[in-house]
């Protein structure tokens, strides 16, 4: 997605939002006198709240689910912040006394609804008294799951602001999340800040004018005028066949508003209009549920400083995650999870079909690092392939770094990937904590399940399940392939070995092997290098061959910190 230099917006609509703006910042409550009393209103708690001391513990409150669909509008979410990292996430509501009350679930927890999601606590939020232009004094009484009766602790909080001085100049990104994100493009020119949306079904381009003084939110410069075409397939009423329509989709009452660490939660209301023909029946084709507009929140943090990254010298060997590499009808979006360097300019990424490496790829590539520390590979040559990548090294992370992959797509677009790029180690899992329960990302490498590994050999959660042993080089295994009759093959070899016998994989409606290397770990929270295929009409995948997988992601131990 391409952002302008420069917005050039009218004038009159410029102080227009600056009005609305000022008429936001009011919504602070109550005078500057000091003890005076408030009385809480959901409205005035959206956004980001600190303590007096930066890098403490500091709340966001949404109006809605973040980064989920339009079922959920009316669930507001939150999260708790210490220390830069998330230690918790809420759904919240106010009571009928002017009381934040807040329902804890576990971080790792990302189903979309928060409802659904085992509560680990509560806490009930009275702010009681204003003890200045900017600081607010908390009352919070927290009920851990379990626990008979609250503690309770008093701070004093204050709104998080944005302003021309909080956002960075020049080109940055925003990013949802360290894996498997695809980062936002933005940018500002200190008068203005640009920022791309990707969670709508069709990309807007948003502007903010940014105040010269510090504001809790600002309002997104957006409306019918700025209305993106798309299209939406229905069936033709009397042939029934697929017919494709024009849509036009804008967004209204957008609100940028800062919150917690370095986040920014942007607000705002989805509308589409669907161009149908004469003669055809909008209800009947669903057309008017799709045009019903509904509201939506995107959080994002700001990623705009790289640190060197890894040195790297011949023989080093280092995993990530690196789509459109190799051929995507047998690893998934062409996905390959593996570096080798060979010399100080030479190095060779590899997909590793583990199935006696049957379609495994390699590419070699020419790298190069400048300046900045950002490393430059430029690969073999190979039509229909994404040909160049740019890493750029966000921070430090146990075993390598957080990263940002940039490259051109195959179909010409522009994509930042945050992942994370980790040196090979030896395998490390600690007996005094393995086996036992894990949350790892599921095959659509987003979504989170917790996984049992039982002593026995079995292990099961969610729709994982199937059985595992470490092999000889200390990798984790794990297989399961379940008959059409619904029984469970134990042995490995066999599951193995159906995946080179096309007749013998169709017996089964679920056939997945999986090989992990755990690297370095704690014992607690690890590094994995994940290699995998998978196929049956389960997975949404028949009548061809299996597809590969190859990821690097992070896992925690189930109760960890």
């Amino acid at each position: 997605m391409k952002l302008n230099t420069v917005p050039g917006f009218k004038m009159a609509r410029w102080l227009a939002a600056v009005a609305a703006a000022m008429a936001l910042a009011a919504c602070g409550g109550g005078s500057d006198s000091q003890q005076a009393p408030v009385r809480l209103e959901a409205d005035k708690l959206l956004g980001g709240w600190r303590t007096e001391t930066p890098g403490e513990v500091e709340y966001e409150f949404s109006p809605s689910s973040i980064n989920v669909s339009a079922e959920l509008e009316a669930v507001k979410t939150g999260r708790i912040v210490v220390g830069g990292e998330v230690q918790s996430r809420f759904h919240w509501s106010v009571n009928s006394n002017g009381e934040a009350m807040l329902t804890k679930v576990d971080p790792i927890c990302n189903l979309p609804d928060l409802r659904q999601c085992p509560a680990v606590g509560t806490e009930r939020i009275k702010v009681a008294l204003r003890v200045g232009p900017q600081d607010y004094a908390w009352t919070i009484e927290s009920t851990p799951a379990g626990a008979s009766a609250p503690s309770t602790r008093e701070l004093n909080f204050r709104p998080a602001t944005l302003s021309s001085s909080t956002v960075p100049g020049g080109r940055f990104l925003m990013t949802k999340a360290a894996q498997f994100s695809y980062a936002n493009p933005a940018g500002s020119d200190g008068q203005f800040m640009q920022m791309g949306l990707l969670d709508t079904s069709v990309p807007h381009v948003l502007t903010i004018p940014l105040p010269p003084t510090p504001m809790r939110a600002m309002p997104v410069l957006t409306g019918k005028d700025e209305a993106v075409d798309t299209q939406l397939t229905v069936p033709h009423p009397v042939t029934g066949e697929p017919i494709t329509v024009k849509v036009k989709e804008w967004l209204e009452n957008a609100v940028l508003m800062a919150g917690a660490s370095n986040n920014l939660l942007v607000s705002y209301e989805l509308h589409r209009k669907v161009d149908l023909p004469a003669g055809m029946d909008r209800a009947a084709l669903g057309v008017d549920v799709y045009e019903k507009p509904h509201k939506a929140t995107s959080a994002f943090s700001i990623v705009n400083q790289f640190v060197r990254g890894p040195e790297v010298k011949a023989g080093d060997r280092f995993f990530g995650t690196f789509p459109g590499a190799f051929d995507a009808q047998f690893t998934i979006d062409g996905i390959g999870n593996t570096l080798e360097f060979s010399s100080a300019t030479r190095g060779v990424m590899k997909y590793v079909d583990v199935i006696q490496g049957r379609h495994s790829e390699s590419r070699g590539f020419s790298w190069s690092r400048d300046d900045s520390g950002a490393i430059s590979l430029q690969l073999d040559d190979m039509p229909g392939r994404v040909s160049k990548y740019r890493l750029r090294f966000v921070k430090e992370i146990k075993g390598g770094y957080s990263a940002v992959l940039s490259f051109v797509a195959a179909d010409g677009s522009d994509l930042d990937l945050m992942t994370d790029v980790i040196r090979d180690a030896k395998p490390v899992l600690d007996p005094k904590t393995f086996p036992g329960s894990y949350y790892m990302p599921s095959v659509d490498g987003v979504s989170l399940v917790k996984v049992n590994f039982r002593p026995d050999g079995n292990l099961d959660g969610g729709t994982v399940g199937g059985h595992w042993f470490i092999d000889t080089d200390g990798e984790l295994v794990s297989f399961e392939c379940i008959s059409k009759q619904g029984v469970s093959e134990p042995s490995y070899q066999v599951c193995h070995d159906a995946f080179t016998d096309p007749a013998k994989l169709d017996t089964y409606r679920f056939a997945h092997v999986r090989r992990l290397r755990f690297v370095w770990g704690d014992g607690a929270n690890y590094q994995v290098k994940y290699s995998a295929v998978i196929y049956g009409e389960d997975a949404g995948i028949v009548g061809r061959d299996y597809y590969g997988i190859n990821w690097t992601y992070r896992i925690r131990k189930a109760g960890a910190n």
